[in-house]
């Protein structure tokens, strides 16, 4: 039994992260496909189906795809702030 709430406790630290706000539609389908959840539209999935397809025998893969939303999340925050320093700064165009 003890080993039982072990893996649930790894299990849970496991889809805690997957809670990430960085975990977009595109990095749940991966992850989805890692864990052979089919035919269920992503609005509809429960965390019992997380569950039952037991996450933690994909746990490397689905650190990868963490990690590549993570990485992907900081691009999209330091594109963001660069696309916003160039619309607030003015040219003046002068003749040559």
């Amino acid at each position: 039994m003890k080993v039982k709430i072990q893996n649930i406790k790894k299990t849970n630290l496991l889809v805690m992260e997957m809670k990430n706000e960085c975990m977009k539609d595109r990095h749940w389908r991966k992850v989805l496909q890692k864990l052979k959840i089919n035919n269920v539209v992503f609005n509809e999935l429960t965390l019992g189906q997380v569950w039952a397809a037991d996450p933690q025998k994909h746990k490397a893969a689905i650190e990868t795809i963490l990690t590549d939303a993570r990485g992907e999340q900081v691009l999209e925050d330091m594109i963001q702030k660069v696309k916003n320093n160039w619309q607030k700064f003015d040219l003046e165009m002068v003749r040559y």
